[in-house]
């Protein structure tokens, strides 16, 4: 048996002796699913007569899985509160049984009410928040594997917010003087204050009470201040157990 090795991006012919059945050997890829394969054979004595067959090549194949974000965003301008959306983009053979979803490798779950919504192959994030900033990716399966996309950042621009649990007691007698610091998370962290520390002293009972602090960046102001409730020591109850 006589054979020849297909490539492609190549027409290969050969001639063969009656009897003989030449034979196609080639390594298929998921490129080649759908593709024609004809044999002609040909009698240099009978050029006028020709004889030929074909087949559709089927070609099974894991999926071939990658995530975008969608394409009518700008990756570099998602701010709190707009909503968000990714593509899975699933080549498969036969098709995809599965579309799971990941958040910094935690499977992602319809919640309709915190306005995730998965549809087929895409991702829906309404009101984004930014403890929803991360990776996402997406895993396809069919019946010959599973495959999953290269991750995708996501990044959720958002205004200060106060850095610690607010409010702060921190203590000091009359005269004693206080350093006090406004510590805030943001995206971008570029953050202005009008000031962001103190050095602070009572002087009198009056001087006691809290001090507040914000934050302001290019997406806005912070919205809940950051608190330091300085309580009157003369006024604190004594607990005695």
């Amino acid at each position: 048996m006589s054979s020849i090795e297909y490539t492609p991006s190549t027409t290969t012919r050969k001639s063969c002796q009656a009897g003989i059945k030449p034979t196609l050997v080639f390594h298929p890829t998921p490129n080649d699913n759908g593709v024609i394969v004809k044999c002609v054979a040909t009698n240099s004595r009978l050029p006028v007569n020709t004889i030929e067959d074909q087949f559709k090549l089927n070609v099974v194949y894991s999926p071939l899985v990658t995530l975008t974000l969608g394409s009518t965003l700008n990756p570099h301008d998602i701010k709190e509160g707009d909503d968000v959306y990714f593509e899975c983009n699933v080549r498969a053979n036969p098709k995809e049984h599965r579309i799971s979803w990941f958040h910094n490798d935690r499977p992602v779950l319809q919640n309709m009410t915190s306005g995730i919504i998965l549809s087929t192959r895409s991702l829906v994030l309404q009101k984004v928040t930014r403890q929803e900033a991360g990776r996402y990716s997406c895993k396809a399966s069919n019946s010959r594997g599973e495959s999953s996309s290269e991750s995708v950042r996501l990044r959720v621009q958002y205004a200060p917010v106060c850095g610690f649990s607010s409010p702060q007691v921190v203590g000091a007698a009359l005269d004693e003087s206080l350093h006090v610091r406004c510590a805030v998370h943001a995206d971008p962290t570029d953050v202005t204050f009008f000031t962001s520390e103190l050095r602070y002293t009572p002087a009198s009972e009056r001087d006691y009470g809290a001090l507040t602090c914000r934050g302001t960046n290019t997406v806005g102001r912070q919205e809940q201040p950051c608190v330091f409730q300085i309580p009157d020591p003369r006024h604190q109850e004594i607990v005695l157990y």
